[in-house]
């Protein structure tokens, strides 16, 4: 399963985003709008609101080092409602 796909069921258990939704995003190539704060600051300067609580989940990680690999960290997730342009 790709972080995609677990962010995706994620968010759909928690019911920020139904799966209908979900489907139509990924049929058009977009990207589903729930991000950790990393992934909100690559689209511009972010922070989250105050008081916000993050969806969290395990996501894949690269392993640092020589050999590679991966491995489940957990991750703070945020939808757009949750953050402010700064």
């Amino acid at each position: 399963m790709k972080n995609e796909d677990i962010i995706a069921k994620a968010a759909i258990t928690a019911g920020l985003i139904t799966e209908e939704e979900v489907t139509n995003l990924f049929n058009q190539g977009r990207e589903l709008p729930i991000h950790t704060l990393q992934g909100w600051n690559r689209k511009g300067n972010y922070r989250v609101k105050a008081g916000e609580m993050p969806l969290e989940a395990k996501l894949w990680k690269k392993k640092d080092g020589e050999q590679g690999g991966f491995y489940l960290a957990k991750a703070k997730l945020y939808t757009q409602d949750q953050m402010e342009a700064y």
